[in-house]
């Protein structure tokens, strides 16, 4: 749910991108045919020549799955190329540029395939909607029956025409049952609609159809990814519609919603099918090798000890291969770190405790970035290990970050194995966490000089001495617009003396204002913040990013909760009492 949530913010960003110097050498090119992508960059570019370019692409087929890959680009007359052949059933083709998991978000290509006829192929202008909604015309024109083009329309008149965008989604949702065609792509669009204006009865329905009439349609994890984010955005249990995608995974395991929700496989963190996760594992597997889950997910169908290690072993291992971390957008400020736990909890399930603690060395050597949950789990596998006095040491910082019952479960332990020391447990709790904290290894703040939408000025130089909490954001981010009563919540618990609270926004004070007015946001408002995300190596929005007094990174969270606060409140009461 949370890659899934993060993907749809980032995928809004494409709004605000400028064309580059981008071409090809055949922008409508038939199946069979290759085609060379060339990418010249220029002053305002991400990049320059001599840096190590992959070029990552997009298709979408006809029968409307997508598949996605990367290819290291070659320096070639001063520019970037990179060729790919174009597969038969492919309808088009996007391209975006990146390093690492740094992208050129100015620099984006769409390429459309052609038969011999010159007709476009049916989805050729799906995966150009969120550049230009008005191509949903050119697709209905081609191919009148692909409902599957009204989500996109939906998704960005919600942003765009917010007033009216429910009486529009109603009156087009009429106009499709008119037609009387009901493909998947009907039941899709009904999903979608229905989903986005909160008629969630309407939208489970829709879904359970298009999965008992068109159970092999790429469409069911689309529609149940949108109908996720907007349970999300509008605070609504999924639950109901969780346990039929559930039934429904298991039942068709090389479905592609098998791969995006392979989650649903377990339930109380128990495999419910071994059966259907290892088929779907397994097919999955072969289709694309890359992905360091789908040897996890083996590993938890498998039966054999030595087997589990070994494909264990695996995952981790292609969890930081570079090329697997691009391709599937993985990064240690986002991800990592919680996928290497599971495996670690994997590791203990199947009476590995060595392995596991490798596990742990392995995240702590790798990021700093690190919260409560993470040392809570590393005391459990220290007192696994019998190593009570270390385990005491990771409770107790689990409390620092906010765990609760840490520091008790930390005092129970204190109490068996160190109180003939002589030392109070309160006095012993207090002395340990100030030593790590000035121990702790930190990274200094990049500097910002800033004016936010009512004029004010502030710096990153001028706020020392004070904790400051920086927000990263955009209106149309749903995550992000669901935790601002809780941060609005958090402001007003401090001094504006000690604590400051700054919101970067990617919108401008125009959109902003408007914004504000339907929903206040009580942080400093900086509009048009791509400077400062970048600088700050923002990846998924929303981000928090906690700056101690000394002007250095603390605390980084990426997603957004209508609890977040919960968890920031600890980092910012942690930062006050040093």
């Amino acid at each position: 749910m949370k890659k899934t949530i993060l993907s749809l913010c980032m995928l809004v960003l494409c709004l605000f991108a400028n064309a580059q110097q981008i071409s090809v050498s055949n922008n409508e090119p038939s199946w069979g045919t290759k085609i060379t992508v060339y990418y010249q960059p220029d002053s305002t570019s991400q990049f320059k020549l001599g840096d190590e370019v992959y070029m990552r692409y997009t298709a979408i087929k006809e029968d409307s799955d997508q598949l996605s890959d990367l290819v290291k680009m070659k320096e070639e007359e001063g520019r970037f190329a990179a060729e790919i052949a174009v597969q038969e059933g492919h309808a088009a083709y996007t391209m975006q540029f990146q390093s690492g998991n740094t992208f050129d978000r100015a620099a984006n290509l769409a390429v459309q395939t052609r038969d011999a006829k010159g007709q476009y192929y049916r989805n050729a202008y799906l995966l150009q909607l969120m550049q230009n909604p008005d191509l949903y015309k050119n697709e209905l024109e081609n191919y009148p029956d692909n409902f599957s083009v009204y989500r996109t329309r939906w998704q960005l008149l919600g942003y765009t025409a917010k007033d009216s965008v429910a009486q529009i989604i109603q009156r087009e949702l009429k106009e499709l049952d008119r037609q009387g065609i009901q493909n998947a792509a009907y039941f899709y669009a009904k999903a979608a609609g229905n989903a986005q204006l909160g008629n969630w009865d309407e939208a489970r329905k829709a879904i359970g159809q298009m999965m008992g009439e068109f159970p092999a349609s790429a469409l069911i994890e689309d529609a149940y990814s949108w109908f996720q984010y907007q349970c999300f955005s509008q605070s609504a249990p999924d639950t109901i519609l969780q346990k039929q995608i559930r039934t429904f995974i298991e039942d068709h395991p090389k479905n592609s919603i098998a791969k995006a929700q392979m989650h649903l496989f377990y339930e109380d963190n128990k495999v419910r099918n071994k059966e259907a996760l290892h088929t779907a594992a397994n097919y999955w597997l072969e289709k694309d090798p890359s992905d360091p889950l789908l040897y996890y997910h083996l590993a938890k169908a498998s039966k054999g000890s030595g087997e589990i290690n070994q494909l264990l072993g695996k995952a981790s291992d292609m969890l930081l291969d570079p090329f697997s971390m691009m391709k599937h957008y993985h990064s240690w400020s986002v991800d990592i770190p919680y996928y290497l736990m599971q495996i670690m909890e994997a590791y203990k399930e199947n009476d590995n405790p060595q392995a596991a603690w490798e596990t742990i060395g392995l995240i702590e050597d790798n990021t700093t970035k690190l919260g409560a949950d993470h040392f809570q789990q590393k005391g459990e596998l220290l007192i696994t290990l019998d190593q009570p006095k270390a385990a005491i040491e990771a409770y107790l910082i689990a409390s620092d970050q906010g765990d609760t019952e840490a520091k008790q479960t930390a005092k129970t332990l204190f109490d068996e194995h160190l109180s003939g020391e002589g030392t109070e447990f309160e006095v012993y709790a207090e002395t340990l966490l100030r030593r790590l904290f000035y121990e702790e290894k930190v990274e200094p703040a990049a500097p910002f000089s800033v004016t936010d939408i009512e004029g004010n000025t502030y710096s990153s130089e001028e706020l020392k001495g004070k904790v400051v909490v920086l927000n990263f954001w955009f209106i149309g981010c749903a995550p992000c617009r669901i935790e601002i009563p809780g941060l609005n919540e958090m402001v007003r618990h401090y001094d504006k003396e000690q604590v400051v609270f700054i919101a970067f926004a990617l919108d401008g004070k125009e959109a902003l204002e408007k914004f504000l007015t339907e929903l206040p946001f009580d942080y400093t408002i900086i509009p048009e913040a791509f400077d400062q995300a970048a600088a700050y190596s923002v990846q998924g929005y929303p981000t928090h990013v906690i700056l101690d007094k000394r002007g250095n990174v603390r605390s980084t969270l990426t997603g957004g909760s209508a609890d977040r606060h919960k968890q920031i409140q600890p980092l910012i009461d942690r930062l006050l009492r040093y």
